[in-house]
């Protein structure tokens, strides 16, 4: 029997992954957080006679002239998705007439663009993640107890959206989605936020989501004008260990193409892991990016 691909209601989307363990990146309620005014998530089914095997979303955005296909705001990729249902998945999605697709899946599809995110197993011993960090990560982490550091465990959207907001800046990047990060604070369950603090100052603060398998690291930012440069190693360790104890059994760092940045989420002990990406412009597409600049 053949598979075929319906459009469905969000509540049809919703407890169908309700009922089968649905990761982070594949709930209703992260994109109800994540999407911002003008966007529209599409849900869709996979169904075999009237049975339906799978789900996925998509971010549709409609221009004058063009619309477009993408992964969720703030969703590195759609988790929770049988592999074997992906290239189905992918040939819909390029059978859309929209202008421009970019959309990722948490596993390598052969014939596709590779994009690197790294992993650490959290099924190790505490002393064995200590063991796999990098030399000058141990030294910030024992620097950083036997300093006046201190960190809570504790949701704050001013603290996030301060350091955030420095971070950003120093970096000479824009950051557009601080209403999205305000809306997982206050609404998303599965979250949780690291600040580390120099007696009442905030140095560092890391915001996590996580799932009944795994934890992700969404975004952070730090204080370097304090010059306390321990303070964001020692908030990512806590991070690590805090997703251990709520029984995840992998943390997601969610990657990066970006040489240092990879380099600082491998000396953590976090192992590479490829997904594929789905990315593809019409020249028209491209044209209107070129006169819009």
């Amino acid at each position: 029997m053949e598979i075929v691909i319906r459009e469905i209601a969000k509540e049809t989307y919703h407890s169908f992954w309700m009922k089968n363990d649905g990761a982070v990146f594949t709930d209703a309620r992260w994109f109800d957080c994540t999407v911002k005014q003008g966007q529209i998530i599409r849900y869709f089914g996979l169904f075999l006679g009237e049975e339906m095997v799978n789900g996925f979303a998509f971010l549709e955005q409609k221009g004058r002239f063009f619309k477009t296909i993408s992964t969720p705001t703030l969703t590195p990729y759609m988790g929770g998705i049988k592999q074997k249902d992906e290239t189905t998945i992918i040939d819909f999605i390029e059978s859309q007439s929209h202008q421009s697709r970019h959309y990722a899946f948490a596993d390598e599809v052969k014939g596709y663009e590779v994009v690197n995110t790294y992993q650490i197993d959290l099924l190790q011993s505490q002393e064995t993640l200590f063991k796999n960090l990098r030399q000058d990560k141990k030294r910030n982490i024992k620097k950083a107890a036997q300093s006046e550091l201190t960190f809570r465990i504790e949701s704050n959207f001013d603290l996030l959206k301060q350091n955030v907001a420095t971070t950003f800046k120093r970096q000479a990047h824009g950051f557009t989605s601080y209403e999205q990060l305000e809306k997982i604070i206050h609404q998303y369950a599965h979250h949780f936020q690291i600040n580390v603090f120099e007696k009442e100052d905030c140095l560092a603060t890391l915001l996590f989501v996580y799932d009944k398998k795994s934890a992700y690291y969404l975004i952070g930012g730090f204080d370097n004008a304090k010059k306390n440069y321990v303070a964001g190693p020692f908030a990512m360790w806590q991070g690590i260990l805090h997703a251990k104890e709520l029984g995840c059994s992998i943390f997601d760092f969610e990657g990066s193409m970006i040489p240092s940045i990879a380099q600082y989420f491998e000396s953590f002990g976090a192992q590479k892991k490829t997904y594929s990406y789905i990315a593809s412009e019409t020249w028209y597409f491209r044209l209107i990016k070129k006169l819009l600049k």
